[in-house]
């Protein structure tokens, strides 16, 4: 693979990438029996933040992900692209 290989993969992505994932309930909110105030839309890309008795819409995200997503399909999804880009010699950062 010679440089402008590896710049003309690069230029069809995008540098920065928004992954939301709600996480779900905890042990202690399950006991309280707490509900969610995030909603998702992944169709749409967007999740809903329940205020008073609203919703508000936030989006589009590069992805969206629920609460029943589990961690293996984000990491196939999100993160093993990535380790193959580093790999190949780009490099790349995630925040969690």
């Amino acid at each position: 693979m010679g440089i402008n290989d590896k710049s003309s993969t690069a230029s069809k992505k995008k540098n920065v990438q928004v992954v939301v994932r709600v996480r779900p309930l905890n042990e202690k909110e399950k006991g309280e029996r707490s509900h969610l105030a995030i909603r998702t839309n992944g169709l749409a890309q967007t999740v809903s933040v329940k205020d008073r008795n609203a919703w508000k819409e936030f989006g589009p995200f590069d992805r969206v992900y629920s609460a029943d997503s589990s961690q293996s399909t984000i990491y196939m999804d999100v993160v093993d692209p990535l380790v193959k880009e580093v790999i190949q010699g780009y490099n790349c950062t995630i925040f969690a």
